[in-house]
C-alpha cells in the first residue's frame, strides 16, 4: 500500500458487502474489485536505478502508514533509517530478485515490501521515479540525472552516495503540527520543505508537512526528539 494505492481498503472480518464497496463514492477506479491480504510489519521502500541490468540501490526509506476509515495515509517517511546491515541486505537482495523476474534492465524504480518475521514480503513495484527531489537529497545523487543517464549510451555519471538522514512527517493533530512548526522555528536550515496549512489526502485531514533533513546524526534526532516517530519511542 502507499500513497498512490488509489481505491484499496481495509476491510473488517466479516464486513457486510454493502460496506466494502467504495464508502466516499469513487467509482474511477473502475469495476473489478480484488481481494488482498493485509500484512502487518514495518514497510521499507528500496529505491535505485538500473543500468543494462545491474541494480544499483540509492537509498531505503521507512514508511509508516495509520488506518483511518478503512484508507492507508502516511504518516511519516524517514530515509536512511537505522537499520541493521542484515536487515538491509535481506531487503536490497529480495528487491534484486524482484526487479531480475520483472525484466527491469535501465531506468529508476522503486520495490515497497513489508518485513515480517525476517521475511520480506513485496507488495510494490514501478519502475520509475519516486521521492525524486527527496531522494536526490537524501543520497547525495541527482536521482532525475541518473533515471536519464540509464538510457544514453556511452554516458556514465559518477554514483557516489553521500547519505544523510531525511524525514518527511505529515502532522494530523494540533500538537503534532505545533511541534513541527517549531522546528521550523528553531532550526530553519535543516527544513527542507514545508507546507504550513492545512491539506487533505483521501479523508484525512492534515495540519500540515514537513521535510527535515541533517548530515549529522545526532542533530538528526535531536531535532525530531518529540515527533511520535516509532523510532522515538524506543528504549535507548
Amino acid at each position: 500500500m502507499g500513497t498512490g494505492s488509489k481505491g484499496v481498503m481495509f476491510l473488517a472480518p466479516f464486513s457486510s458487502p454493502p460496506e466494502m464497496h467504495d464508502p466516499q463514492g469513487d467509482l474511477s477506479v473502475g469495476p473489478d474489485l480484488y481481494y488482498e491480504e493485509y500484512l502487518e510489519g514495518e514497510q521499507y521502500d528500496v529505491e535505485g536505478v538500473s543500468f543494462n541490468g545491474e541494480h544499483h540501490v540509492i537509498a531505503v526509506i521507512k514508511e509508516k502508514y495509520q488506518k483511518s476509515e478503512g484508507m492507508f495515509p502516511p504518516k511519516y517517511f524517514l530515509f536512511n533509517p537505522d537499520i541493521s546491515d542484515k536487515v538491509n541486505l535481506l531487503l536490497v537482495n529480495e528487491t534484486k530478485k524482484i526487479l531480475d523476474a520483472s525484466g527491469v534492465i535501465n531506468g529508476a524504480w522503486h520495490v515497497e515490501s513489508r518485513l515480517i518475521d525476517g521475511v520480506v514480503y513485496p507488495i510494490d513495484f514501478a519502475n520509475r521515479m519516486g521521492y525524486e527531489r527527496f531522494m536526490s537529497r537524501a543520497s547525495g545523487l541527482d536521482f532525475s540525472k541518473q533515471h536519464v543517464s540509464a538510457f544514453i549510451p556511452n554516458l556514465e555519471l559518477d554514483f557516489k552516495l553521500r547519505p544523510k538522514k531525511l524525514l518527511q512527517f505529515f502532522a494530523i493533530t494540533d500538537d503534532e503540527w505545533r511541534k513541527s512548526s517549531l522546528i521550523s522555528k528553531h532550526y530553519p536550515e535543516n527544513v527542507f520543505d514545508i507546507v504550513a496549512k492545512p491539506f487533505s489526502m483521501g479523508t484525512v485531514r492534515y495540519k500540515g508537512m514537513i521535510v527535515v533533513e541533517a548530515s549529522d546524526e545526532k542533530l538528526f534526532w535531536k531535532i525530531v526528539q518529540d515527533l511520535p516517530l516509532d523510532e522515538n519511542n524506543q528504549e535507548g
